[in-house]
């Protein structure tokens, strides 16, 4: 199981090419959460993991996790009497596993690590929405533009070109659930001058349209 925060950007590739990759997400508004979280005794202890800077990973060893992931799919589904508590109860569930297990690796350095790598990366994630090429970035890493595209598709499974576009479509996936702002507005904020371009590459990759990301958001936002 991966904690990852949101705004970081990240793919899951299976370790078997030959299975399917089934991934289970569950994304907490922590800023709704966190009152209801420190209602309850003992509350303050699970806090931090709401505001954990970095992506942890952790061991599911006796399942317990699968367990709450289907429990929270099996609530948000069936929306049977009393569902949204039976989300956040699980959701608390989860916290409370999550601080009795120690993460493993979030905290190690990842194989494709160096300092000029992290600074190329820090570049793309604040300068997404500007014109960025390969060997600037490569050049920020300390690297030739060969070595840097391969420890990039390494550390991320993604080219250049995919890892930018995904920063991009993070940014614009946040200011839609989080802003009223114009939709050609969220496109240039996300890097993107044409509007066109930018719909259908974002249909591309979410499946839905800008808007009806931003209906479907502000629903869930709404059951929270």
């Amino acid at each position: 199981m991966f904690l990852i925060p949101v705004g970081v950007s990240h793919v899951f590739r299976p370790a078997v090419s030959s299975r399917p990759l089934i991934v289970y997400n569950c994304v907490v508004a922590a800023d709704r959460f966190r009152p209801i979280l420190l209602s309850f005794p003992g509350g303050k202890l699970l806090e931090p993991l709401l505001d954990e800077p970095d992506w942890q990973h952790y061991h599911d060893g006796r399942g317990e996790c699968r367990m709450l992931f289907h429990k929270l799919h099996d609530e948000y589904s069936s929306k049977r009497p009393g569902w949204e508590a039976g989300l956040f109860a699980a959701v608390l569930e989860l916290l409370l596993y999550l601080h009795r297990c120690p993460a493993e690796e979030g905290k190690q350095a990842h194989p494709t690590s160096s300092p000029g790598m992290e600074a190329a990366l820090r570049v793309i994630h604040t300068r997404f929405d500007a014109a960025i090429t390969v060997k600037e970035i490569a050049e920020l890493a300390a690297l030739g533009e060969r070595q840097f595209l391969r420890k990039l598709k390494a550390r991320t499974g993604m080219t250049f070109i995919e890892y930018v576009q995904s920063v991009r479509m993070d940014k614009a996936c946040l200011l839609l659930r989080t802003t009223d702002r114009k939709m050609a507005d969220i496109a240039a904020a996300a890097g993107y001058q044409d509007i066109g371009y930018f719909n259908r590459l974002f249909r591309r990759v979410t499946g839905l349209s800008p808007s009806e990301y931003r209906k479907e958001a502000a629903a869930r936002s709404r059951h929270l």
